[in-house]
Formats: C-alpha cells, structure tokens, sequence
C-alpha cells in the first residue's frame, strides 16, 4: 500500500516549522528525495545553513546587550573584545570580529578608528544629568 505523496503547500508548511526532510517524510510516509522534489518543484530549497544562520544570529544579539551593557557601565566606553569574549563563553575575537560585523551591517551599531563601537540612536549623559545619578542604564 503506497501513501499518496503530500501537496506541495503541505510540504512547505511543515518547511516553515523549520521541520527537517526527514521529519516532513516521516510524517507523511515518503522518502526524504520525495519531500526534496517537492520543494524543488515549489521553487524553494532549505538553506542547509539556516540554523547555523539563526545561532549565529541570537549570539550576534547577545552581544548587542552586552555592549550596551558595558557602556551604560563605563561611562560610554567601548568594552574590550576580550572582555566580549569571556561573556560569550570564551570565543575567540576573530568571532566577535564576525559578530560585531553582522550587527554593523543591521544598522544597529557604528564602528569607527580601532575599535570604537557606537551604538547607533544612543546618546550618553553623564551621571550629573540622569535623573538617577546612581543608575547605570542610560
């Protein structure tokens, strides 16, 4: 007894619930080629690196707070990368090089001469004009 082969806005829709080839297959009693062809016959192909792609991403954001973190901290001032480093489990600065890089191409902060990190929209006050002097965040 053969299973008849799942629509291709079946397919896609398990595909948006980040299911793997295999996971969509099994469910619907099909080979993982079948599933493959399906997509391939939709116009859409899972990026193999996608979450790779999403991991790399929620880090990148992780360190968005702890930049903002630190320079609520330190007056303003850019927190070195090994210190960015040890916060992320210890990666490596050609990492948080990486990093620091993807947050730059969303707009989020401005690096200029060495390594000085802006963070873009943010405007630093100094403790005598907060209105909580005693209060770090910005």
């Amino acid at each position: 007894m053969t299973r008849k082969l799942p629509a291709d806005d079946q397919v896609l829709l398990a595909l948006a619930r980040t299911e793997t080839h295999a996971q969509i297959a099994a469910r619907y009693g099909c080979t993982r080629q079948a599933v493959s062809n399906r997509l391939r016959n939709a116009g859409r192909t899972r990026d193999p690196n996608a979450r790779a792609h999403q991991k790399f991403a929620a880090r990148a954001m992780r360190l968005y707070a702890l930049i903002i973190r630190y320079k609520s901290l330190y007056d303003g001032c850019t927190p070195p990368y090994r210190w960015l480093a040890r916060q992320l489990d210890n990666a490596s600065s050609s990492t948080i090089t990486s990093y620091v890089r993807e947050l730059e191409r969303r707009g989020l902060i401005t690096r200029r001469a060495g390594r000085q990190i802006l963070v873009t929209g943010a405007r630093w006050q100094p403790p005598a004009e907060r209105e909580n002097p005693d209060d770090p965040d910005l």
